[in-house]
């Protein structure tokens, strides 16, 4: 079976980790993938190298006329499906899928919508609902999600219960991300930290990982524990703005941040702690990550709790204020670090796994 995914980018986080992992373990004896992008720079990037024949740009959403054209055209090539992970739905872009005759697989990997204002968020929050109740039942029998929050968002709150959606864990390769003490202290002497406490977090600078909030609770754990450092890596358009606060607040010197790079599974072993204070999840990755270096984690409440895979995750709301957050990072009884790898394979966030599940209900569905 030919299959397309997408929509493909050049961000190592969240969705577009989830495709690359799924292009890199999935049997092509069984599934043949091209992958979809609107980025036309991305055959020139050296690390899609290996998928220059299989990438096919697409136009915008906003240029229906023409991506239905685009589609038909994969469509005679031999593409009978696409693969779409989203963190919302979008009404052009499910009728283009009609016309054209893709079937559709609908991937969730968020519970709530994400944008930079409040007035952007119910634009794509109303598109959303418009393409869940009035196109996307004629067009998809694959619905799949990465918890239980992202499903009742993007499908209803009854959608597993009645069987209508899975749930596939946002997996990882699990020995890739294992505690390692050769790569702390490697990485510890290259980044100047030996002998720092180590928060960490991964991901994108933008409104809803509020990164701001952990700006506070670093803050406030300084004044508990002047060898603490922050390291996050990450880029985007709230980059600026966290930095000028980290300067204003008098902590910019223990402050550094990161471009996102390929090898940060390297980090999680440098970091002490995980914090990650986003207003909602679908299931992050990071976290899965984070647990499998056996790292403690400190995550907001509103953050899915199918996340807990270990006993090393404390969830903690919003308004209890960055003191508290900061209290309970430093109050942490912290134990060695150990290999979690049967915890997290046991508990089906093991990649091949997943991969070969998402294989199976692909290959079974009666597409007529």
């Amino acid at each position: 079976m030919k299959l397309l995914i997408g929509d493909y980018k050049r961000s190592l986080e969240g969705g577009q980790s989830y495709q690359e992992t799924l292009l890199n373990f999935v049997n092509e004896e069984n599934l043949f993938i091209g992958v979809v992008t609107r980025d036309a720079t991305l055959k020139d990037d050296k690390r899609f190298q290996a998928l220059q024949d299989k990438i096919h740009v697409i136009p915008l959403r906003t240029q229906p006329v023409k991506l239905i054209g685009a589609f038909k055209k994969l469509r005679r090539q031999g593409y009978e499906a696409i693969y779409l992970n989203r963190p919302v739905m979008s009404v052009t872009e499910l009728l283009a899928c009609r016309v054209s005759g893709l079937k559709v697989i609908m991937h969730a990997h968020s519970s709530r919508a994400e944008a930079k204002t409040k007035r952007r968020r119910m634009i794509l929050s109303a598109d959303h609902y418009l393409a869940r109740f009035l196109i996307f039942p004629l067009l998809s029998k694959i619905r799949l999600a990465c918890s239980e929050s992202a499903s009742a968002w993007f499908y209803g709150k009854s959608a597993l219960k009645k069987k209508k959606a899975i749930v596939i864990n946002n997996a990882i390769e699990v020995e890739k991300y294992l505690y390692s003490s050769f790569s702390r202290e490697k990485e510890r002497q290259d980044l100047g930290l030996d002998g720092k406490f180590v928060v960490g977090h991964i991901g994108r600078f933008v409104w809803v990982k509020n990164q701001s909030f952990l700006i506070d609770v670093f803050h406030e754990l300084l004044a508990m524990n002047p060898q603490a450092v922050l390291l996050i890596v990450g880029n985007g358009e709230k980059k600026g703005e966290l930095l000028s606060k980290a300067k204003t607040l008098g902590i910019a010197d223990k402050v550094t941040v990161l471009e996102p790079r390929v090898d940060v599974n390297v980090l999680y072993s440098v970091f002490d702690a995980f914090v990650l204070p986003s207003f909602f999840e679908g299931l992050p990755l990071t976290l899965v990550e984070a647990q499998a270096a056996s790292l403690p984690c400190f995550v907001s409440d509103t953050v899915s709790k199918d996340c807990a895979i270990t006993n090393q995750v404390q969830f903690l709301p919003l308004q209890a204020g960055p003191k508290v957050w900061a209290e309970s990072i430093a109050n942490y009884v912290y134990e060695d670090r150990r290999d979690r790898s049967a915890e997290i394979k046991e508990a089906g966030f093991d990649i091949r796994d997943q991969i070969k599940k998402v294989e199976e209900i692909i290959l079974k569905q009666d597409w007529k």
